[in-house]
């Protein structure tokens, strides 16, 4: 199995959560497109600890990055992780 097939099915897991796909779609379409933890569990509806759980996983996959607003971090999308994904050929 070609690289891109691989990281295609790795990713396709990873969507495979509603909770996941709701924090990706929030972070992809809200106007700020970047979100702290506490404001992605308010506008989900699930705890701190399981956001923190999802975005652990959705970074490992390098799909979402952060940064620090003074003492907290900030989530935004990885376009560039994203393009990558959307231009993989699955055709070997």
């Amino acid at each position: 199995m070609s690289k891109a097939l691989e990281d295609m099915a790795n990713i396709f897991k990873i969507f495979s959560d509603p909770s996941r796909l709701k924090l990706l779609k929030l972070l992809f379409f809200n106007d700020k497109y970047q979100l702290k933890v506490i404001e992605i569990a308010e506008k989900i509806g699930i705890s701190q600890p399981a956001i923190s759980q999802h975005i652990r996983i959705l970074k490992q996959a390098d799909l979402i990055k952060n940064s620090k607003e003074k003492n907290q971090k900030i989530y935004f999308i990885n376009r560039l992780k994203f393009n990558k994904f959307l231009s993989y050929q699955v055709i070997d």
